[in-house]
Order: C-alpha cells, then sequence, then structure tokens
C-alpha cells in the first residue's frame, strides 16, 4: 500500500540505532575483555531486551514524528526535523555507552543518572576533560566514525510519499497504524507483557551479577535511574523482628587505652587497592614503607571498601555512611540530613577537627561535606597557596601535600581529629619530573604513583615521628577505593572491593593480623571504641572487633555482603548467587542450593541492613 511507504524508512532507521547499541556493547566487551570471563553469546542475545526499551527511550520524539498522521511528512524542512530527533538523541546515547566502556575500569559498574550529578561538582570534568580526550583518543576516533555512519545509513532511507492530495481516507489508514505501532512501541518500553517493566536487575535473571554491565547499556542504566534517586521505604521485617537483626545503636564501654584523649589521624590514600600492597596480596609490592607500617598495625584478611568511588568512600569513612543507592551520598536528597560524623561526635570531647586534600576547592563536593560533618577546617589547594606544586590535573602532588599538613599537625592543639585524601595516585597518573626515573612501577600506569605515594608517606612518618604528640596518636591507614585489574581475585565482585583498613599506635599495641571482616562504615565506632569513647551513638558499622562481622556493597541493583568468609550476593530482594571465600576466591562453584540456612541467616541480616539504611536516609533519624 503506497500510503503506508513512510514506514519502511521508519524501520530502517531504527535498525540503525538497534545496531549502534550492538556495536557498542561489542566493543564494551572487547575493551573490558578481562572483567567478563565465561561468557558466551547469551550477554549479547540478552542485551537485546535492554537495546529495544532504549530505542524506545532515546527515538520516542523521532517515532511519534514519524508515525503521526499528517500532510507534511514528505516536507523536506519535516525531514530535516526528524533526522535531528534521530541523530542527536542516538549520538548522545553512542557517547554515553563510549565513555563508559572507558570508565567501567574505574567503576566497575555502567554509570547512573548519580553520575551526571557527580560531573557537575566543581569544575573537574571540563578542567580535565582535554586530558581524558587524549589518553581515549582512540574511542573519541571510533565515535566520530560511528556517528558518520550512522547519517550515511540514514540518508539511505527516504521518504517516498504520494503526490496526490492527503486525503481523509489516508488520515484513517495513517491513524490505524499510529495507534497500532505506538502499542507495540510501548510493549517494546516496557521490555516485553510482564507484570512490571523491565528494568536495570533484570539483567542478572540469566547472565549472573558478574555479567551485569555487558548485558545493560549506560542509556538504559542513565534513564531507568534518573527518578529513582529517592530511596522508598522497605518492610521486610517489623520493627521488632528487625531489632534482633540489626540495629544502628552503638555503645562501647572501652578500657582505656591512653593516658590522655589520644590524636585521631586518618590516611585515605587514593585508589590504594590491597592488590598493590604486598603485606596484603602475597604479590609483587609497590610499597615497602606501608608494607612495614601495617606489620605493625591491626589489620584484615578481609577488609573492604563500601563502593567504587571516591565521592562514596568520604563519608563511609568519615560519617559511617554505606554507598547502598545509586545516588552518591554527597549528591543525594539526604546530604543536608543530620550525621553523626568522628568530627562530630569528638569535638564535644574537646578536639579539634581539619580535612585536608589538595584538589581544586570544591572537587567532589569534599569542601561542603566538610562542612555538613563538622570539621572546624578544611585545606585545600586554595589554602595551600603555592602553584609551584600543581600537578597541572588535580591538584598539589602527595609529598609537599603531606609535609605541609606535617607542618599544620605541629601546630595544631591536641586532642585532634585530622584527616588526608592523597591525590596523585589518580588518572592521568603522573609523578614529579625529580622521580620518573626513581620510580619505575609495574603493568599498570598507576604503579609508579603508587610507589611516589608511598615514598611521601615514609617522608611524613619520618618527619611526624619527631614531634610530640606522635606518641599519643592512633593512625587510621584506608583507601577510597580500588583500582582496576586483571587479576582474577581483584577483578571480580569480590576482590575488587578489598583495600587496606588498618590502625595503628606508636607503641604497637595494635599489632594484630585478623582473620575477620572489616568494612570502610566500621572505621568510625572502631575509631570511637579504640580511643575509650564511652557514650552511645549511632553508626551504620559496627566496631572490628564485633564478632561475625560484615562488609556490604551496592552496585546496579545487586547487593553483596560478606561475612565469615561467605559471600552472597542478593538481586531485587532474592539471593542469587553464595560463595566461600577461602576455598574459592574466584567465585567459580556457587553454593547456593548447598547452604539454605546460612543464605537465609545471610539474606534476612542484609534485609535487615537495608531497611534500616531505607529508614534512617528517608526520616532522617535511627530506629528508637
Amino acid at each position: 500500500m503506497r500510503t503506508l511507504t513512510y514506514l519502511k524508512p521508519l524501520l530502517w532507521r531504527l535498525g540503525i540505532g538497534l545496531l549502534l547499541l550492538q556495536i557498542a556493547r561489542v566493543l564494551f566487551y572487547v575493551f573490558n575483555l578481562s572483567s567478563f570471563r565465561h561468557t558466551g553469546f547469551l550477554p549479547f542475545l540478552d542485551g537485546l531486551r535492554f537495546d529495544l526499551p532504549t530505542l524506545v527511550f532515546l527515538n520516542a520524539p523521532f517515532i511519534v514524528l514519524s508515525l503521526l498522521p499528517n500532510p507534511y511528512r514528505g516536507h523536506s524542512l519535516y525531514q530535516k526535523i526528524l533526522a535531528l530527533f534521530f541523530i542527536i538523541p542516538n549520538g548522545l546515547g553512542l557517547l554515553a555507552n563510549l565513555t563508559d566502556t572507558a570508565y567501567f575500569p574505574f567503576s566497575r559498574k555502567r554509570a547512573t543518572a548519580a553520575m551526571l550529578k557527580v560531573a557537575s561538582i566543581g569544575d573537574d570534568t571540563f578542567r580535565l576533560l582535554p586530558r581524558f580526550l587524549s589518553d581515549y583518543w582512540y574511542l573519541l576516533t571510533l565515535y566520530i566514525a560511528l556517528v558518520v555512519v550512522m547519517v550515511i545509513l540514514y540518508r539511505k532511507s527516504t521518504i517516498s510519499y504520494p503526490k496526490k492530495k492527503y486525503s481523509f481516507r489516508q488520515a484513517g489508514v495513517e491513524s490505524m497504524v499510529f495507534v497500532i505501532l505506538s502499542g507495540v512501541f510501548l510493549v517494546m518500553a516496557r521490555g516485553g507483557f510482564q507484570l512490571r517493566p523491565i528494568d536495570v536487575y533484570n539483567a542478572a535473571d540469566r547472565c549472573g551479577p558478574e555479567n551485569m554491565p555487558l548485558v545493560l547499556n549506560t542509556p538504559f542504566v542513565i534513564i531507568k535511574t534518573w527518578n529513582s534517586l529517592q530511596l522508598e521505604e522497605k518492610t521486610y521485617f517489623s520493627r521488632e523482628r528487625l531489632t534482633g537483626l540489626y540495629t544502628t545503636h552503638r555503645h562501647y564501654n572501652a578500657g582505656k587505652r591512653f593516658d590522655h584523649k589520644p590524636n585521631v589521624v586518618i590516611l585515605i590514600l587514593e585508589s590504594f587497592s590491597s592488590e598493590f600492597i604486598g603485606y596484603l596480596s602475597g604479590k609483587k609490592s609497590y610499597t615497602p614503607f606501608l608494607d612495614s607500617l601495617l606489620a605493625q598495625s591491626w589489620t584484615f584478611d578481609y577488609s573492604f571498601a563500601n563502593g567504587k568511588k571516591s565521592i562514596e568512600a568520604i563519608p563511609s569513612v568519615l560519617a559511617s555512611i554505606p554507598a547502598l543507592m545509586d545516588d552518591a551520598y554527597i549528591t543525594s536528597a539526604y546530604s543536608s540530613n543530620k550525621i553523626g560524623s568522628l568530627a562530630n561526635i569528638l569535638k564535644p570531647e574537646g578536639y579539634h577537627t581539619s580535612f585536608f586534600h589538595g584538589a581544586t576547592n570544591g572537587s567532589m563536593g569534599f569542601e561542603g561535606f566538610s562542612r555538613i560533618a563538622g570539621f572546624d577546617t578544611y585545606f585545600g589547594r586554595t589554602e595551600y597557596g603555592d602553584e609551584r606544586d600543581f600537578d597541572g590535573h588535580w591538584g598539589i602532588w602527595d609529598e609537599p601535600f603531606l609535609q605541609r599538613w606535617a607542618g599544620f599537625l605541629e601546630q595544631e592543639q591536641q586532642p585532634f581529629l585530622s584527616t588526608l585524601f592523597t591525590l596523585t595516585s589518580h588518572h592521568p597518573f603522573h609523578i614529579p619530573d625529580a622521580y620518573r626515573q626513581r620510580f619505575q612501577g609495574g603493568p599498570q600506569p598507576i604503579t609508579k604513583c603508587i610507589q611516589y605515594t608511598d615514598y611521601s608517606l615514609r617522608r611524613f612518618f619520618d618527619r611526624i615521628k619527631k614531634a610530640s604528640w606522635y606518641p599519643n596518636t592512633l593512625f587510621v591507614i584506608t583507601a577510597d577505593h580500588t583500582f582496576s585489574s586483571e587479576d582474577p581475585y581483584y577483578g571480580n565482585s569480590a576482590g575488587q572491593y578489598a583495600i587496606p583498613i588498618a590502625f595503628y599506635t606508636p607503641d604497637g599495641a595494635l599489632t594484630k593480623r585478623d582473620s575477620g571482616t572489616v568494612q570502610q562504615i566500621d572505621i568510625l565506632p572502631t575509631v570511637l571504641q579504640l580511643i575509650g569513647y564511652n557514650r552511645p551513638f549511632e553508626a551504620f558499622g559496627q566496631s572490628a572487633n564485633t564478632p561475625h562481622s560484615m562488609a556490604i556493597q551496592y552496585r546496579n541493583s545487586v547487593y553483596q555482603m560478606m561475612q565469615d568468609g561467605y559471600f552472597l550476593q542478593m538481586v531485587h530482594d532474592r539471593p542469587k548467587a553464595l560463595y566461600y571465600l577461602p576455598g574459592d576466591s574466584l567465585l567459580k562453584k556457587n553454593i547456593l542450593p548447598l547452604h539454605p540456612d546460612k543464605t537465609r541467616e545471610m539474606s534476612a541480616r542484609l534485609k535487615a541492613f537495608i531497611q534500616t539504611f531505607h529508614h534512617h536516609l528517608i526520616h532522617n533519624n535511627s530506629y528508637e
């Protein structure tokens, strides 16, 4: 029927969009090959379930304008408008997918809507954009080439429209087609006829949590998380049952370990995966000084980050707030909640508090969060005031910045709480010219930076050992998150969160290698117990001395929990996998069917944690 000839170009053009989504998935797989093992063809086939809704989401205006009954469809202006409504959204979708191809080794998940909020904080994105484009020029080249191909293929489809007068009959036929195909596209947008529209968590249905990023595409995840940044109240358990499973109330009747109120110094090391630290990994070490320090500290065989981004680490370490939502806490709707940070808790005890980060002020929202968390002093690139030590990208080199911090602490009134977040071990992985020949690094570009920061730590400790405040100080050494890895363990769902968490006192009294589990949100309660804080407080974490301690993470609708050597993964309230890490660190044997009691026990505790977390943030209070 000549009146329906406009449908052929529409299908051709939508086919181009679908092809681009699959090409992007193949590129995502090729550039992140080490992250996906034993995949087969199924993730690519399942990916179509998510590409079809994405196709409709991206092209909704284009589809409507293409199907809308009207006599101007063949007009050149109308066709130009149609072309813009196709090329721009599909070009942006392709850009999101290819950007995520480069970012995935760092985040280990598809980007969410929250990433757009993070990118808008400060001027880091615009300032570093030229460097990113330079480093990932090959993806930029691929992007340009694919956009050119998209435009060429689009132009190969033309509207062949009857020149005769637009009739009522033709309008009627087109109206029927519009209604019918609108229904078809609606079903595609829902992902099928199932009760609920397809969502991010459905990517684990057949391919498992490990392959979810490959099954998904980035535009789909961004769209699906756009309106889901508000938490929903969970009602897994009654209040009485919930209290028996998990509570945020903490009160430690700790013995007196220090003669005077001790200082607390927290070092957060950028991207310091346990993999790089020989004392923890048993592999080649890039941290000789840190190895020696950890050997005299209370360290853990299973110590984990709660998230994969720096912006998630600061609330976890300093306020015991885990990263259990798509939005980072700092940029979330709950960022103005009243929180019990270390600074807020210790200031009434007479502590002076400070936060040091050598990046450009405003970067990652750290300065703002430090104010909310109650820190008296924020010290960044502006306060440092000497651009000769600027690395040209992020901020001040670690070595001079640590030395400036040491000088500040020498003048600080005791007792004090002071935190420093390093930054040199970050993309683009540069170190000062004077050290480029001294540190040889390893296969990964970050390792030379790790060596440089380790050396900077050595110089920092060499200086502060002479200070009067040093003997009466509790040191906490940890990292914000891990770096990407091709190691079978450090690249899997458990190992990709493995970071150092250690507690050190100069007298060596805490020296212990602990076989237990600890996470970033446990730092706050552990510090308070160690310094003899005897008042009740609220925290999502618990002291590392607590039996059956755990670690919890969340990414792309997958919750996971480590406890007593077991590793549980749960998707949409349903346990999907259970592994025993001491005997199966590579996660090869899913023992979920073999341990129903352990699965029920861990699932209940995980759900209780989630329910408490949601309630606490939504209502800005804790269970009384």
